[in-house]
């Protein structure tokens, strides 16, 4: 059933953004401390975090024009290869920027999946699945603390490579959800789901 398929895609992507995103973005100031960065943990962390403007600007333009579910693959796709990148570079600079990269790319998949997350249920189910679906993100998150509080004095490599490993696994959930909703108009009740396919 596309419903559930949809559904099952959208908790896979939920759980492989948040782990791979806040997985990332959150060690940030210990990466930056074991590349010999030599910013201060504000710095770094402003400097990452306002990547997500240009981000944001162009999941803006592209959302409607190219559909949420290509936004939201494309630039978890994107993230993925940027993690991979990052997990054998060594400059400082390099770490910098493929920080700035991945967080101003990943932005543009959260705000693909917000739109998509929301628009994909009728309103009768939208407050339910969103809470589900948040979840999913929360269990994500916590299981990146986890492994990457792991990985960080072992091995930084594999700590990136499971964020990009994760990022790809998203990108393929969310290439396998059943339809898009750009300029399409939102369903209201389930019977119109039914009728609508």
């Amino acid at each position: 059933n596309a419903e559930y398929m949809g559904t099952v895609a959208l908790l896979v992507t939920w759980f492989a953004i948040s782990f791979g995103w806040y997985g990332l973005i959150l060690w940030i100031p210990t990466l930056f401390e074991k590349a010999n960065l030599n910013f201060s943990v504000y710095a770094s962390t402003f400097i990452v975090a306002a990547a997500n403007l240009p981000g944001n600007v162009v999941s803006a333009l592209l959302m409607d024009r190219i559909g949420r579910r290509a936004v939201l693959a494309g630039s978890m796709g994107l993230a993925a290869v940027v993690g991979v990148v990052f997990a054998f570079s060594s400059s400082t600079w390099a770490v910098l920027t493929l920080s700035c990269l991945f967080n101003g790319i990943s932005i543009a998949g959260w705000n693909a999946l917000d739109c998509l997350s929301t628009e994909l249920f009728p309103t009768v189910l939208r407050s339910p699945a969103m809470g589900l679906l948040a979840a999913a993100g929360r269990v994500g998150s916590m299981a990146a603390q986890f492994t990457n509080g792991a990985l960080i004095d072992s091995s930084v490599m594999v700590l990136l490579l499971c964020t990009a490993g994760m990022m790809l696994v998203g990108a393929v959930a969310a290439a396998l959800l059943p339809h898009d909703t750009a300029n399409k108009v939102v369903d209201d009740e389930v019977a119109e789901v039914a009728v609508a396919q």
